[in-house]
């Protein structure tokens, strides 16, 4: 019923999100303890909610998929969330489970959903050296904005 509803105020659903796929990350998300306004809110910031987005960065990394985990990062996530076992990024309830549990886990290390934001996106180092670049800020800011955080 909620992944209806959510599909129902997209201002267009993208290609490939379902209800089944909304319940999905829903359902994950509940399982992290995260808040399902900042899991929508990630969503849109890093794909626009489409499971299929790709894009590369200027040091040649890609990222992939619903929640955009770059391609380094992909290859942490599978073998701490996975058991080493490869799991595809455009897979997007792959994408969404490990993208989720690694968010998690950044929460749990930094203990505000501030920060786990900022680390997701510029990566945990910056965080603890106090190095988060002014486009992390930004991001930080959008993402906050639109979970009303």
């Amino acid at each position: 019923m909620i992944a209806a509803l959510f599909l129902c105020w997209m201002p267009t659903a993208p290609v490939g999100v379902t209800p089944e796929l909304v319940a999905y990350v829903y359902r994950q998300a509940d399982e992290y303890a995260i808040p399902r306004n900042l899991v929508d809110a990630l969503a849109w910031a890093e794909s626009g909610w489409n499971p299929y987005a790709q894009h590369v960065n200027p040091n040649g990394t890609v990222d992939r998929g619903l929640f955009q985990p770059n391609s380094r990062t992909w290859l942490i996530m599978i073998k701490s969330y996975n058991g080493g076992k490869w799991a595809d990024p455009m897979n997007p309830y792959d994408n969404a489970r490990l993208s989720l549990a690694y968010l998690a886990d950044l929460h749990a290390i930094l203990g505000s959903w501030h920060s786990a934001i900022a680390a997701y996106n510029a990566g945990i180092g910056s965080v603890w050296h106090n190095t988060v670049p002014d486009q992390t800020v930004a991001y930080m800011r959008r993402i906050e904005a639109a979970a009303s955080m």
